[in-house]
């Protein structure tokens, strides 16, 4: 059971947390980063870089959401979830990120099987992209030589953003088949 003075000073330190004042964050900061350092360790088995890793991105959630705790086998509680759900979304980013490495190597492997050069593909992705109907090029042009986003790209044609997410991706499947064909072997 917590002592009451501690109890106290628990509560009002998550409570200054709460309100956004920074010396009380950076105390529990102190107090707190090694526990929290060990629980991404004993979790997820993983090197001491990717756990402080971890902690840092906890603590940054900790710091916009933390709310006013008075039983410290509570806010434990809850620093572990944080903690989890950091680490989870390191874990799922590496996994993104890997798999969109394996993908370029791949596409980088094919082109070299291919007798086509990359500066071909190219040639070859310019000339498909103008004989595209004007309006089609347009959301293509906006979308990915502007970035504009397809809320902004909607307004200025008059279409709703799931409209012109449609019409744009079904633009970017036909240049993909047309790819596909040009450049798969047989």
């Amino acid at each position: 059971m917590d002592n009451p003075a501690t109890t106290q000073t628990l509560s009002a330190l998550t409570q200054a947390i709460a309100k956004g004042d920074s010396s009380a964050f950076a105390r529990f900061y102190d107090d707190w980063f090694d526990r929290l350092a060990c629980i991404a360790r004993t979790s997820t088995g993983r090197d001491e870089s990717f756990c402080l890793d971890v902690v840092q991105d906890a603590m940054l959630k900790i710091m916009r959401s933390m709310k006013r705790f008075e039983q410290e086998n509570e806010l434990e509680a809850w620093l572990r979830v944080v903690v989890m759900r950091c680490a989870l979304d390191r874990l799922r980013s590496e996994r993104r990120r890997a798999v969109r490495e394996a993908h370029h190597a791949k596409a980088r492997a094919e082109v070299g099987r291919n007798n086509e050069a990359p500066d071909d593909r190219v040639r070859w992705l310019e000339a498909e992209l103008a004989q595209l109907d004007t309006n089609r090029s347009l959301l293509l042009a906006m979308r990915f030589r502007l970035g504009t986003t397809l809320e902004s790209i909607g307004r200025a044609v008059g279409l709703g953003p799931g409209a012109v997410d449609g019409r744009i991706g079904r633009s970017l499947a036909q240049l993909r088949a047309a790819a596909q064909e040009r450049f798969d072997e047989p």
